[in-house]
């Protein structure tokens, strides 16, 4: 038998580092490369699904705003019935009442139904400024919810302490029972 060179040990180590590199190390670092990216995209994917969990949260918690919202507004107004005309017509003249304003006219138009149920109202009073103001902002903030679409002032005379006023409002209306609002 042939005794081995030098020269052939160190092809043969060369060649044992080639398979050495080609089958075990080459794939454990391909191994390695693959496993990072898997980390990444389940890093990701659980950062998509805690933001998705956070969205979820905050659209519940606006949820329930607008329902306590929506309840709160629904307290607020008239029930829709055929008797609104009447309740509507004593709610203003009680008010004006309230606040020494004498009524010169007054009016409610046809129901409408979209949007949001509502009787449009026409008005006319007379006052003194400071209770026209007054009585404005209690039906404004009051209940039935009363809508302000169109107001003119009007003065007399000079000397006069009292003012002319033309209100057009709507006062929203309950929506019937099984319909919702919009």
């Amino acid at each position: 038998m042939q005794e081995i060179k030098p020269w052939h040990k160190l092809s043969l180590l060369v060649i044992a580092i080639m398979v050495l590199l080609k089958f075990v190390l080459l794939p454990w670092q391909q191994w390695l490369i693959n496993n990072a990216e898997q980390i990444a995209y389940y890093k990701g994917l659980q950062s998509k699904l805690q933001n998705t969990q956070l969205r979820a949260d905050t659209l519940k918690q606006q949820n329930e705003v607008i329902v306590a919202d929506y309840q709160q507004l629904m307290t607020k107004l008239l029930p829709a019935s055929s008797d609104n005309n009447i309740d509507v017509l004593r709610y203003v003249e009680s008010k004006a009442k309230q606040y020494h304003l004498k009524i010169n006219n007054r009016a409610v138009g046809d129901f409408q139904q979209a949007p949001l149920p509502a009787l449009p109202i026409t008005i006319t009073l007379q006052g003194h400024p400071e209770m026209i103001l007054a009585y404005l902002q209690d039906v404004e903030t009051g209940t039935p919810k009363v809508v302000i679409s169109n107001m003119s002032i009007i003065k007399p005379g000079l000397s006069v302490q009292f003012v002319n006023m033309r209100l057009d409002a709507i006062v929203l209306l309950a929506p019937a029972e099984g319909e919702t609002a919009i």
